[in-house]
């Protein structure tokens, strides 16, 4: 059985990877070697579901690399949502003059939360600094929450993540925690899970206790320990086990 966090700890793993050249990657070659050089978004997802334990047919058995039968496969198994859950697949039409395919899907990401200011912040394979062109990376990607979001597709997951996770006041173009207010709430609710923040407590600074707490947090949980609190590491800590 298969948790949301444990597909996002995979996809938090692959944060930076490249495209080499007009989209090849090491995503296309898993799936199918002859998709290597077209639009890898979908195959990103799949291959982190993959790699979890799914198992499901869309347009493979790894899953799917086309936006459109992605979209249309979970409207049909009915695990289709407007109100969004971490780990959740959003599914976005770009609806511009580009747009091969109007009303139909042109790109889909892992949604992992929202901001005080309501922008949706979501993990993307094949993602490029703007949303203008198709190559990229893996990276974090902060949106207006109403950018063309069709809907959410949620993976049968043994347990969704339903606690209630404090929206972020601030937040970097790389999805680090950086404002003081947010660091500081971070602090709180490690300390409620019992890491040691000395005499300082929740003082709002990012110092060595935290960085200790941080890296013991991401070990114990399977993400990259690269002392980076960014927003998975902050959702988790409201629902990692």
């Amino acid at each position: 059985m298969t948790t949301a966090n444990q597909v996002l700890q995979i996809a938090q793993r692959e944060l930076g990877e490249k495209e080499v050249g007009d989209n090849i990657n090491k995503y296309a070659e898993w799936y199918d070697p002859d998709l290597n050089g077209q639009a890898w978004c979908a195959i990103f997802v799949s291959y982190c579901l993959y790699q979890a334990g799914f198992r499901d047919r869309i347009e493979t058995a790894r899953g799917f690399h086309d936006t459109i039968s992605g979209n249309r496969w979970f409207k049909k198994q009915t695990q289709w949502f407007k109100d969004p859950l971490p780990g959740d697949l959003v599914f976005f039409d770009w609806q511009n003059e580009k747009d091969e395919f109007p009303g139909e899907a042109n790109h889909v990401a892992f949604y992992i939360g929202r901001t005080q200011d309501d922008r949706i912040i979501t993990l993307d394979g094949n993602s490029p600094p703007d949303d203008e062109s198709n190559s990229g990376q893996v990276r974090y990607k902060v949106r207006p929450f109403n950018f063309t979001v069709m809907g959410f597709g949620r993976p049968a997951y043994s347990n969704v993540i339903s606690a209630s996770i404090p929206a972020l006041s601030g937040i970097s173009t790389s999805c680090r925690i950086t404002a003081n207010e947010d660091i500081q709430i971070w602090q709180r609710q490690m300390i409620s899970r019992g890491y040691d923040f000395g005499s300082s407590g929740a003082d709002g600074i990012f110092g060595k206790y935290s960085q200790k707490a941080l890296q013991d947090f991401q070990q114990q949980q399977g993400f990259k320990v690269d002392d980076i609190l960014d927003v998975l590491c902050w959702q988790a800590a409201w629902t990692a086990p």
